[in-house]
């Protein structure tokens, strides 16, 4: 498995924003805001939960994002996909591709 934490010490994400952050990475708020549990007024944006979903599609459950903060302390994400993944079809070399 490849792990990538990206952490900082910013001034990190409030209780509410993680938590509704965290809520749609686990697909009980839906990408417009509706769903189930508490929905934080404001924050819009889908790039994490996006990303989120197209690992766990592309690489199976066991992978995606988790996003951890403090607030006034920082924030890390972390990434987990495959080490190795044959695409169906076998490997692409992608560089071949493109040389001519």
């Amino acid at each position: 498995m490849l792990i990538i934490r990206i952490a900082d010490d910013g001034i990190g994400v409030d209780e509410a924003r993680l938590s509704y952050i965290q809520q749609r990475l686990s697909g009980a708020v839906d990408l417009h805001g509706q769903g189930s549990g508490d929905e934080a007024d404001g924050y819009e944006g889908i790039g994490i939960s996006n990303t989120h979903n197209r690992l766990k599609l592309a690489y199976g459950p066991a992978y995606g994002l988790t996003f951890e903060s403090k607030s006034g302390i920082g924030t890390c994400i972390t990434i987990k996909m495959p080490g190795h993944y044959n695409h169906p079809g076998g490997d692409t070399d992608v560089q071949s591709s493109f040389s001519g």
